[in-house]
């Protein structure tokens, strides 16, 4: 097992998160993983990086094509 350093519970949600929504698990799947009572609650967690953004924006394209 690999040996890591002490770290605040809200870097395990805001690690685990972002491969949550990058793995398209809904708000509130999201939300009971992480142990949050609301949706808005894990909101602050998940992380858009660019090729999600991207992925929209291409989808959103495709859409008004």
């Amino acid at each position: 097992m690999a040996e890591l350093p002490a770290a605040p519970l809200r870097v395990a949600c805001h690690t685990s998160a972002t491969p949550l929504l990058e793995g398209g698990v809904d708000e509130q799947t999201r939300a009971e993983i992480l142990g949050h009572t609301s949706v808005s609650a894990q909101r602050g967690y998940a992380h858009v990086d660019r090729t999600l953004a991207r992925q929209a924006t291409t989808a959103l394209d495709q859409l008004l094509a």
